[in-house]
């Protein structure tokens, strides 16, 4: 019952949009300090818990397709690449 339920609002998300009061609220956190001070305050968005859940799903989703889609060469972008092994192969074509 849940998951038909979960599926029915990621649907609705995707084929209408997020509705606005359901993204975020802007709230702002005292870090330490003068509390008049602009600088000691930050701010915190606060996503609904269906938005959240939605969108981490459909981010995994698109990973897991970008996977098959993107060249063995590709680099930038991918969660896992180090710099330091980008640099390495780039070293290794140009000498």
């Amino acid at each position: 019952m849940l998951g038909e339920l979960f599926v029915k609002v990621c649907n609705q998300f995707i084929n209408e949009g997020y509705p606005s009061d359901c993204v975020a609220g802007i709230t702002s956190i005292y870090k330490g300090g003068d509390q008049t001070e602009l600088k000691n305050w930050r701010p915190i968005a606060n996503f609904r818990p269906e938005y959240r859940i939605c969108s981490k799903v459909m981010t995994q989703r698109v990973n897991e397709f970008l996977s098959r889609v993107i060249g063995a060469y590709q680099y930038f972008g991918i969660k896992g690449e180090k710099a330091q092994h980008i640099l390495s192969v780039l070293k290794e074509l140009v000498m």
